[in-house]
Order: C-alpha cells, then structure tokens, then sequence
C-alpha cells in the first residue's frame, strides 16, 4: 500500500501543474470554475495540515479564533483585511 502511494507522487505533481494551469486559465474565461477550483485546492490544503477534507482552511481558521487559538486570530485578521467578514462566513 505504501509502495503504490509514494509511486502515485509524480502524479500529483503533474496534478498540481495541471491544476494551476487550469485554475489561471478559468480566471480569464470562466471565474465560477476558477472559484470551484480555489476551494478544491483550499480543502485539499487544509486536508493536508490534518483538517476535514469537507472544510477550508478559512473555516478552520475561524473555529481556532473561536477558541482563542493565536493562529486563527492571525489568519482571520490577515484574510479579513482582504476580504472584511471573510472568516465570519466561512
């Protein structure tokens, strides 16, 4: 099981070519798909940093300012900065 994983690596590297190629091409033609795509690759980011797979990072972001976590109180200002409310409606 561990040998097919790592083989399937290279893979996923072509895979995250591909998905940004994609993802700067759907800005310019198709900003709906562009958006579909950040929040696939947002919940596979925050999957990675053992999150929920279902969740973004922005989401988890704002249950950890909830809890007083330093992390989420950082990250929610930063994105909040950009997008005000942004990690009140995750």
């Amino acid at each position: 099981m561990r040998l097919a994983l790592a083989a399937i690596a290279p893979l996923l590297a072509l895979a995250g070519v591909l998905v940004a190629v994609r993802y700067l091409w759907s800005v310019i033609v198709a900003p709906s798909k562009a958006f579909r795509i950040a929040l696939m690759v947002d919940e596979a980011t925050n999957a990675a940093l053992n999150g929920a797979p279902d969740e973004t990072i922005s989401h988890r972001a704002a249950d950890a300012r909830r809890r007083g976590q330093r992390w989420g109180c950082v990250l929610c200002g930063v994105l909040d900065r950009i997008n005000p409310g942004h990690c009140d409606r995750a």
